[in-house]
């Protein structure tokens, strides 16, 4: 028993010095995003914060003079998924996956408010505005991805973007949408690699600063309008949600 109890630590003890040896062996040097994801990255997520308050602000428009609740109640629907899914789709680890997503998101939404679509006449009046801004935001990432592709890439996510828009459309102002990145991979036979690398430390510490602050940033509108759409369905009207905001 003394002997078991002298070996005791020194297994402990031989045990951390193999832990350490092990996690140092499976360090692996630093190696920083490409100037390509940085950028998209970068431009994808400016994108989203412009995304949702161009969709914020027409919605806003429609209250402004609308009367119909059912209206009312749908703009305040449509922002809220619009700006939760565009903040989902631009904090993707993976900058090139953030902006096939983002640009996803954008041309389902066109097609989505289109005529003879689902959210084809939702908004009644309003829809040929809501309709023009889907249309503008669609062009815009589809710029953006453009712009930060190769042709023969471009066109890849093209296709990619065209079936998903075509196999998966919005059916609701729920927008629920199956996962880009797992469809991404499948359409690859699985052996995508959706990410080259993590960054270097400062990098992937400024990743998660950002993805914080759009978190946070989402949840404060978030509360503000999903409070909005639970006093209208609870039957106050426009003047008395002002006025309790």
């Amino acid at each position: 028993m003394v002997f078991m109890g002298l070996r005791l630590p020194a297994i402990l003890a031989a045990a951390v010095c193999v832990a350490g040896c092990s996690l140092v062996s499976l360090k692996t040097p630093e190696r920083p995003l490409s100037n390509r994801d940085l950028n998209a990255r970068i431009l994808t997520r400016e994108f989203s914060y412009h995304f949702i308050a161009a969709v914020g602000q027409c919605a806003d428009d429609m209250g402004a003079g609308e009367t119909d609740p059912e209206v009312l109640t749908r703009a305040l629907r449509w922002k809220i998924a619009a700006a939760t899914e565009s903040q989902r789709a631009a904090s993707r680890i993976s900058p090139m996956m953030s902006l096939l997503d983002t640009w996803a998101l954008t041309a389902q939404m066109r097609a989505f408010l289109s005529p003879g679509q689902a959210g084809g006449e939702l908004f009644g009046s309003h829809q040929e505005a809501a309709l023009a801004l889907a249309g503008e935001l669609d062009k815009e990432a589809q710029a953006l991805a453009r712009r930060l592709t190769a042709s023969n890439e471009f066109d890849e996510y093209q296709r990619f973007v065209d079936a998903y828009v075509r196999d998966q459309p919005l059916a609701s102002l729920e927008f629920v949408r199956p996962s880009v990145l797992e469809r991404w991979s499948a359409a690859h036979g699985g052996g995508a690699r959706l990410v080259d690398s993590m960054g270097t430390i400062p990098e992937a510490m400024t990743d998660v600063s950002d993805r914080l602050k759009m978190s946070s940033d989402a949840l404060a509108l978030q509360t503000l309008w999903r409070t909005q759409l639970a006093l209208r369905e609870a039957g106050y009207s426009g003047d008395d949600i002002r006025a309790a905001l």
